[in-house]
C-alpha cells in the first residue's frame, strides 16, 4: 500500500469516527463534547497530512499550512 493510500485510509477511518461521534453528541454531555472536539482536531490533522502527500505526489511542494493551499486545485488520484 502506498503512503498516500495509507493516509487516505487513515483519514477515511477518522472521518467515520467523527461522524459517528457527531450523531451521538446530544446524549454525550460535556465529556462527549470534549471527545468530539478531540476527534475533530485529529481528523483535521489527518486531512492536512493527506492533502500534503497528494500535493507532493503532484509536484507541489512548500505548502506548510492549510492557509497556503487555498489557491491550489488538483486531481488527487492515489494510484
Amino acid at each position: 500500500m502506498s503512503d498516500l493510500n495509507r493516509k487516505l485510509n487513515n483519514f477515511s477511518t477518522a472521518l467515520s469516527c467523527l461522524q459517528e461521534g457527531g450523531g451521538q453528541l446530544e446524549q454525550a454531555g460535556d465529556l462527549g463534547r470534549d471527545g468530539l472536539i478531540q476527534r475533530f482536531e485529529f481528523t483535521f490533522e489527518l486531512a492536512w497530512k493527506t492533502l500534503t502527500a497528494c500535493f507532493e505526489q503532484e509536484g507541489l511542494t512548500g505548502l506548510v499550512s492549510p492557509e497556503g493551499s487555498r489557491s491550489w486545485r488538483l486531481d488527487c488520484d492515489p494510484e
